[in-house]
């Protein structure tokens, strides 16, 4: 019998300058059928879903700010280890 290959789930981050209206962009993304899930344990992110069909998950973080930074860098270091990018996609 053949495996099943886990489900994947796109991450995008999305960078928000402080000009921008954060209701009128959570309304935007949300009216797009994403769950809009508050910080979810992450302050100063504001962490939306959707699993219907294709799976992905949306940050909205402030622009060059901590967090955008952090992810970046995350991104960078799976980008470089094949190993850790198979062990955190488990």
């Amino acid at each position: 019998m053949a495996r099943a290959l886990p489900r994947r789930i796109i991450d995008i981050m999305v960078g928000i300058r402080a000009q921008h209206d954060m209701t009128a962009m959570r309304a935007a993304v949300a009216a797009l059928d994403y769950e809009d899930m508050g910080e979810a344990g992450v302050p100063g992110r504001i962490y939306f879903r959707r699993r219907a069909g294709a799976a992905f998950n949306i940050a909205l973080v402030p622009l060059g700010g901590h967090l955008w930074t952090c992810n970046l860098a995350l991104r960078d270091y799976l980008r470089k280890s094949p190993e850790a990018a198979r062990d955190y996609a488990a």
